[in-house]
C-alpha cells in the first residue's frame, strides 16, 4: 500500500527532523493487527538500539511509534482502526 503525505506533515508525524540531505522524506511503515502488537514491535525495536523518534501515542485514529533503524531509515509502527490486515498481510479497507 502506498500512502503519500507532504514532506512537512510526514516529518512532524514521525518526529524526524527534516534536515534535507540527512532524510529523504520517506518513512517506512509496519502496520500490525492490534494495539498490543504495535506496543510489542515498538518495544522490540527500542531494545535493539535504534534511535526512537516521535512519541508513542494515538494520532489520526492509529496507535503509532517511530524509530530510525541502524542505517538511518525512518520507520513507523502503527495499528490503524480504519483498516485491518488479512491473515496473509493484505490490507482490508473499512470505509464508512
Amino acid at each position: 500500500m502506498l500512502v503519500l503525505w507532504s514532506r512537512e506533515t510526514l516529518a512532524a508525524d514521525t518526529g524526524v527532523a527534516d534536515g534535507g540531505s540527512r532524510w529523504g522524506g520517506i518513512t517506512l511503515a509496519h502496520n500490525v493487527g492490534s494495539r498490543t502488537e504495535a506496543d510489542q514491535v515498538i518495544d522490540l525495536a527500542r531494545s535493539l538500539g535504534p534511535r526512537c523518534t516521535g512519541a508513542r501515542g494515538d494520532v489520526l485514529r492509529r496507535l503509532r511509534g517511530g524509530f530510525r533503524d541502524l542505517d538511518g531509515h525512518a520507520w513507523e509502527v502503527a495499528h490503524n482502526s480504519v483498516f485491518g490486515l488479512g491473515a496473509d498481510g493484505s490490507v482490508i479497507l473499512r470505509l464508512p
